[in-house]
């Protein structure tokens, strides 16, 4: 479903505007999206924001925003630009990047461009130009690359 504070169904493009907190809740995936004004195109199954967005997982307890982005609703992957930023909450870990790519049934990301990655436990700090990970449980990975800075905190 999807809510707004206003709407526009352009019926020939097949394209729903939400503007003033809009937000899609998707069932499968199991996905929230808000941003000041969402156009959701339902013929390409895509869903795109050239404003702030914000993509919430509540059931893998992940958070993305960026300055702009786009979801593709049959291939379950999300593509972010500008200043982005996606955190965990479950074993808290904080990534950025310049751009990212999330694949969602894989729970796999891809990032470039001034890559910053922390988690808590064990404490890590990496830094780099690229970044591929994975954010399932069953496998929680990350590979930095491209002139790495690396800051350990070693349990005592």
């Amino acid at each position: 479903w999807a809510t707004g504070g206003q709407l526009a169904w352009d019926l020939t493009a097949e394209t729903l505007t939400l503007r003033e907190q809009a937000l899609v809740k998707l069932v499968n995936p199991d996905v929230q999206v808000a941003g000041a004004v969402l156009q959701w195109q339902i013929a390409n199954q895509a869903i795109r924001s050239d404003t702030p967005i914000q993509i919430l997982s509540p059931s893998q307890t992940i958070r993305a925003q960026a300055q702009q982005g786009a979801m593709d609703l049959a291939q379950q992957r999300v593509a972010l630009t500008g200043q982005v930023q996606l955190n965990r909450s479950r074993n808290p870990a904080q990534l950025k990047a310049d751009q990212l790519v999330w694949l969602l049934p894989q729970q796999e990301v891809k990032a470039r461009g001034n890559v910053f990655y922390q988690q808590q436990t064990p404490f890590l700090r990496v830094q780099g130009s690229q970044a591929v990970g994975w954010l399932a449980p069953e496998k929680e990975a990350v590979i930095v690359s491209g002139r790495v800075q690396t800051q350990i905190v070693p349990r005592p």
